[in-house]
């Protein structure tokens, strides 16, 4: 362990005028902490500084923790999307 242990991580990626967040995520023990609302608040304020004109962000509705942190500072739902899985059992070679 060093001096600085990485507890969070995110990404952002930028359009002409876009940018889009995704990855943002906290280590398990440090969760509930506040970290999560700080680093978005940290992302929120660096994008803006850009002259960035909107941003979006994806999230899985069963990710109430994450969910509640997006809705909770203002992040609006624009677009639902539902995945689906089909499980294809194969026989091994």
């Amino acid at each position: 362990s060093s001096d600085l242990d990485l507890i969070g991580i995110c990404n952002v990626n930028y359009g002409a005028n876009h940018a889009s967040l995704y990855g943002l995520g906290i280590a398990p023990q440090f969760q509930g902490k506040g970290y999560g609302r700080t680093l978005l608040n940290l992302l929120l304020t660096k994008i803006a500084d850009r002259k960035t004109s909107y941003l979006t962000l994806q999230v899985g509705s069963e990710n109430q923790k994450a969910f509640s942190l997006y809705r909770s500072s203002g992040f609006q739902i624009k677009t639902q999307y539902d995945y689906y899985e089909y499980i294809i059992e194969c026989e091994a070679q």
